[in-house]
């Protein structure tokens, strides 16, 4: 999650521009579109708290759970994120079997 709001330059929730990104790196079909965003119509701005519920009216029926009115898709970005995400799971899982 750091290195995605390092890269994208905000957090997120759920289908924002880092997961987003990720299954376009992924998806040789989601590529061959050449689509660099998708616009996020149900986005809110809602006040930054330590803890925060939406309904589902409020997230909307793309599921964008994120704080920009539009998804940005950056492959290479993605690509990036999910090396990072493939290293980390595969040093936690040698530490997890030599215990």
């Amino acid at each position: 999650q750091e290195l995605g709001t390092q890269l994208f330059g905000s957090m997120e929730s759920h289908a924002g521009s880092v997961e987003t990104s990720v299954l376009y790196s992924l998806n040789n079909n989601y590529r061959k579109t050449g689509q660099k965003s998708i616009s996020n119509p149900s986005f809110v701005q809602k006040p930054n708290t330590s803890f925060s519920t939406h309904t589902t009216e409020q997230i909307g029926k793309h599921g964008i759970v994120a704080k920009s009115p539009k998804v940005i898709i950056d492959t290479a970005k993605g690509k990036r994120v999910f090396d990072r995400m493939v290293e980390y799971l595969t040093r936690e899982a040698k530490r997890i079997l030599t215990l």
